[in-house]
């Protein structure tokens, strides 16, 4: 990569794969990234946010331990 490039993510980087809290973690120290958040960061951030945790999807427990 150029330090010129650019890296959007259209969101849902989080849930479904197997390592989501590093997925998290490369986001954070990437430089020149620009997220949206999807449907699966929203759900995973409103639950944070309330102190709860959702069962709405099956693969949400996992996304929670990590």
């Amino acid at each position: 990569a150029r330090p010129s490039d650019r890296l959007i993510s259209v969101g849902d980087l989080v849930s479904k794969g197997p390592d989501s809290r590093s997925v998290l973690e490369w986001a954070v120290k990437a430089k020149n990234l620009e997220c949206v958040l999807g449907n699966h960061e929203l759900r995973l951030r409103r639950h944070w946010r309330a102190g709860t945790k959702s069962a709405e999807k099956s693969h949400d427990e996992a996304t929670y331990r990590q």
